[in-house]
């Protein structure tokens, strides 16, 4: 786990007005020097963040919690900057210099056409396993989403005591769909693994290729052995298999790593007019008046963590239902004339 300055160093606590010093100090800079040059050398695991803008309201925190794991983390960021989209202010697009400070490496890929939540996924993981090569120290491989957050990230050794002998474990799966939205690699798995999907991107297919075919297509062709998470996610309402953690619901992963599919949640907190405590607010990077927000959250639920009045939670709910027919578009004051607080 991380030192109270190495919180400091790494931007989750504030550093102060002034650089390390040269030649004195508790932690001056050739200490730094002897002491945090060769972090990639001196754990087991890589953790390998795939993230797209669309994660960046998450990212802050998502980043923080898995630094604390004290493993290498490599953010692999999707490259989003087509010819035809850009616009003039970079926040738009990457993190900002706050959030980039929290992995330990930062590898953006080339662009890609077509479908980036697959083909993006693969070559996002393909560009960090470059850096992952390079260090024979590491034994395990991660593939997490950014906006996967684990709440216990002191979790993670536990997770690779579970998964045993097996060569790939996931948060969840059913049959040979193993999600792919937290899943852990023994190393020469993992580069088996791409190498087989490597090979299979060659060929291009319009609509690309499901990353949870991939991977159990290259498990299948290869003979490796998968250790099925213990404790599987189950839909509240029926109890069948529900492998997108969309509730917060009890699970292996859950148990383990408090882990929360962010993006998911909050997707479903409105489609299905669900609620949480605070709205997942403790979550959000509300960064430049909630510029990372997407068009409905801005109009709804950003203004409910700005100002506390569940009236806009209840807009949030009517907007956001999954059909264009269900949905209501109302004045914040068909919710009462007087905000309402929560006690």
């Amino acid at each position: 786990m991380l030192t109270e300055h190495e919180k400091k160093l790494f931007g989750i606590k504030p550093w102060g007005d002034n650089p390390p010093p040269q030649d004195q100090g508790e932690h001056n800079w050739h200490d730094l020097s002897i002491n945090y040059n060769d972090l990639p050398q001196k754990t087991d695991t890589a953790i390998i963040v795939t993230g797209w803008r669309g994660h960046l309201k998450w990212l802050k925190s998502v980043l923080t919690q898995y630094r604390f794991t004290g493993k290498f983390i490599i953010l692999a960021w999707d490259n989003p900057f087509y010819a035809f989209g850009l616009r003039d202010y970079s926040d738009y697009y990457i993190p900002r210099p706050q959030v980039l400070i929290l992995p330990h490496a930062f590898v953006i890929k080339h662009i890609t056409f077509d479908c980036n939540k697959r083909t993006g996924h693969f070559w996002n993981l393909r560009y960090a396993e470059g850096i992952i090569k390079q260090f024979e120290n590491i034994k395990y491989v991660w593939d997490v989403n950014g906006d996967g957050l684990w709440e216990k990230p002191e979790g993670v050794d536990e997770i690779h005591k579970i998964m045993g002998d097996a060569d790939v474990m996931a948060s969840s799966q059913e049959g040979t769909c193993i999600h792919t939205c937290s899943i852990c690699y023994k190393r020469e798995a993992f580069h088996k693994i791409m190498d087989n999907w490597f090979e299979k991107m060659r060929v291009p297919v319009m609509g690309s290729r499901s990353t949870e075919v991939c991977v159990y297509e290259a498990i299948d062709e290869l003979k490796l052995k998968v250790k099925e998470a213990p404790i599987q996610p189950l839909h509240p309402d029926d109890g069948t298999r529900e492998l997108y953690h969309r509730y917060n619901q009890d699970s292996t992963w859950k148990r383990v790593l408090g882990f929360r599919n962010l993006d998911h949640e909050i997707q479903y907190l409105a489609v299905e007019r669900r609620e949480t405590p605070g709205m997942l607010k403790e979550y959000i990077d509300i960064y430049n008046e909630g510029m990372y927000l997407n068009d409905h959250e801005k109009r709804t639920i950003y203004h409910y963590y700005v100002t506390g009045d569940r009236r806009w939670i209840y807009m949030f709910w009517d907007q956001g239902c999954d059909s264009d027919y269900d949905r209501r578009y109302y004045e914040l004051e068909h919710y009462g004339k007087e905000p309402i607080y929560e006690e």
